[in-house]
């Protein structure tokens, strides 16, 4: 079983801390909710391929994973 931590209460942590403070809490999986700095409630999609990049570095980085 996966326990991943939904990070939505933490959302004033820029998206590639985010990893990084998710491990510090003691989680090994993440859950994304949406985020105004990565995917926003109710407008289009605005996932550009240089954040995407980014973000999964911090990802690896971090030995985190998306749930």
């Amino acid at each position: 079983m996966r326990i991943a931590l939904d990070p939505y209460m933490h959302r004033h942590v820029p998206l590639l801390e985010l990893p990084r403070f998710v491990k510090k809490l003691g989680y090994d999986w993440i859950e994304l909710s949406p985020r105004a700095d990565f995917l926003d409630w109710w407008v289009n999609p605005r996932v550009y391929p240089e954040r995407l990049r980014d973000f999964k570095r911090a990802l690896r980085e971090a030995d985190v994973k998306i749930a």
